[in-house]
């Protein structure tokens, strides 16, 4: 902004220096406007910045539980990011200054050589006859200046950019949401019990005000060792005809459990270093503590923590134990769901109650908490560089032709015609601006599921 806008104040420039003005001062001129923006940036970033960093705090106060965490404001830091901006900004007008220093009044006040309108190669290559004057004009304009051109371009696609990383997290949340509990894990209510329970439990539960099925479940501990990989986990059981809780294959289809072998999710693959058809060493933590190899059945996709998957009838035979469970799925009539929870919290066997609606609301209200004000901030900040960079290429391009567009009126061009040369070109900036923003977003939202991608937590791309 600063090199255009010394180009388009050449002539007083050099008006300046023929009065005597030297030229440590212009140069002294043009820092002083750098740095009166730059530190009311930096004034403005301090500010929002200690808002930001204190209701952070305060989100990781509530949600990890801490029973203190303070706020400390620590003068490094904002030494640091002031010297930082500073430092970017005169880097960004050092040359320009440098160029307005060596302008010796003769030359700076002599307009400037008008421009070469030949036929441009490129106008031939593309063939671009059937364009009336005006979209010629746009276009070459467009291509005279193509470090110009591309510095616009490039300004308007990274603020396109951060829309798109940052609308990326609701809409791979919500999809995480949609995967885990609507299509894996559909049951309404949870029911955990105290210890391994007899099979006829289910019975039981079944026969509660409001149940209208129930699906039954077995959580073992084990410890999987594959080489020198170690990993502890819980093998989940579940009948291979569940449809509450079922298990997604990797191409989120409901997958059939196999009558032998474990499911692994790919996360776990991967931390194994396994695939299908590879031998698995299960030392069970429970009952007589086994020891036994088991193959790699069937892989599943999981986005939170690393399940392992097993037929309910083959981990009981596993045991070598009858058939027993840990856990109970229902789906209920939500009209006499008071009446079950009074039940279940009745029934000493019981240890957890896990109810679906409330855990999404709980998950939707957590994420909101924490990446809600981010949001909003990066959505902000993407259109102030965007508003910024359309802003100054259209004032300076403006300011750069207002001689060649009053020539243009002269010469029996409408007003309609001339707004449509200067807006045209805007236009042909932020339509080339799109798709690389749209790139650029894609793999800045690549990166963030790669930094992601962890044992407790990951997002679908």
């Amino acid at each position: 902004v600063v090199s255009r806008l010394i180009q388009t104040q050449s002539e007083q420039i050099g008006l300046l220096k023929a009065f005597g003005y030297s030229d440590g001062q212009i140069v002294w001129h043009y820092i002083k406007s750098t740095l009166v923006i730059v530190s009311i940036g930096v004034l403005i970033g301090m500010g929002v910045g200690t808002w930001l960093g204190r209701g952070m705090t305060e989100l990781y106060t509530d949600y990890f539980r801490f029973p203190f965490l303070y706020y400390i404001i620590d003068g490094s830091v904002y030494i640091t990011a002031t010297s930082i901006s500073i430092a970017a900004g005169l880097a960004g007008t050092i040359t320009s200054v440098w160029f307005a220093a060596r302008l010796t009044p003769a030359v700076a006040m002599t307009p400037s050589t008008p421009t070469s309108y030949r036929r441009p190669w490129f106008e031939r290559l593309l063939g671009l006859k059937a364009l009336n004057e005006p979209s010629r004009m746009v276009l070459r304009h467009f291509i005279r200046w193509p470090v110009r051109s591309c510095l616009s371009v490039l300004g308007t696609a990274l603020a396109v950019s951060i829309l798109i990383s940052t609308i990326f997290f609701l809409d791979s949340l919500e999809r995480l949401i949609d995967i885990q509990f609507f299509q894996s894990q559909r049951q309404d209510v949870m029911v955990r019990f105290t210890d391994t329970r007899d099979a006829s439990a289910i019975t039981e539960v079944a026969r509660m005000p409001g149940v209208l099925s129930a699906e039954p479940l077995r959580s073992v501990p084990v410890r999987l060792i594959a080489g020198h990989r170690k990993r502890y986990e819980n093998i989940i059981g579940l009948n291979s005809e569940a449809s509450l809780f079922r298990p997604l294959g990797t191409n989120l289809k409901a997958l059939k459990l196999p009558s032998h072998g474990l499911a692994l999710s790919t996360k776990m693959a991967n931390i194994l270093g396994v695939g299908i058809g590879d031998l698995i060493t299960v030392e069970i933590k429970e009952g007589r503590r086994r020891i036994v190899r088991l193959p790699v059945t069937a892989l599943v996709e999981e986005f939170i923590a690393t399940p392992v998957y097993m037929n309910l009838v083959a981990l009981n035979h596993l045991l070598a134990e009858e058939p027993a469970i840990t856990g109970v799925t229902l789906r209920i009539d939500q009209k006499s769901v008071s009446d079950l929870y009074r039940k279940l919290k009745d029934m000493p066997s019981v240890a957890a109650v896990a109810i679906q609606k409330v855990i999404v609301q709980s998950f939707r209200r957590t994420i909101e908490e924490n990446m809600g004000l981010m949001i909003t901030f990066n959505i902000a900040f993407a259109g102030i560089i965007a508003f910024g960079v359309v802003y100054n290429t259209a004032r300076i391009s403006l300011s750069e032709g207002m001689r060649e567009l009053a020539s243009l009126r002269v010469l029996g061009f409408t007003r309609g015609e001339v707004a449509y040369i200067l807006l045209a070109e805007l236009a042909l900036l932020m339509a080339a601006a799109l798709p690389i923003g749209c790139v650029i977003g894609f793999g800045q939202v690549t990166l963030w599921v790669m930094s992601m991608d962890t044992d407790l937590f990951r997002m679908p791309l």
